[in-house]
């Protein structure tokens, strides 16, 4: 793995795989660290056989900190994270805006550059239907 690429190594590109979805729950998936990036991509997937119908969204935050390497400045008790709406600055390699699942399989890849950020994650938010998502990760930088 190159010091400015992640997502590149064995699996810590998976945000899930072929996670089953039942009901209406938001699903909140890991959050990717992006110091020293300076865009990042996701592949968002309903999975073949999939009749899930729901919505996307991406948020960003400069204040997460991560309770493994928390940062001496922050207390996520005092401060917790602010998460801001992104996903409109998110399109497609045409241009196109982030297409939410409307209960057959898909995949689309988007990507965010430049997306100067602390952090980023993925909400999806199940309407109906049953089935599996997958959604990939990457992100690079020249910093």
């Amino acid at each position: 793995m190159k010091a400015n690429e992640v997502g590149t190594l064995l699996a810590e590109n998976i945000l899930c795989w072929q996670t089953a979805i039942s009901g209406t729950t938001p699903i909140v998936l890991d959050v990717k660290d992006l110091s020293h990036l300076d865009g990042c991509s996701f592949q968002m997937v309903n999975d073949t056989g999939s009749t899930v119908t729901g919505t996307w969204k991406i948020e960003a935050s400069n204040n997460y900190s991560s309770t493994k390497v928390p940062n001496l400045n922050q207390n996520a008790t005092r401060f917790p994270p602010i998460w801001t709406d992104v996903t409109a600055g998110f399109k497609t390699l045409g241009g196109s805006a982030i297409t939410n699942p409307s209960g057959s399989a898909m995949s689309q890849y988007v990507q965010a550059y430049p997306l100067v950020a602390g952090a980023v994650r993925v909400t999806f938010t199940p309407a109906s239907g049953a089935g599996t998502i997958t959604v990939l990760y990457r992100a690079k930088g020249n910093r």
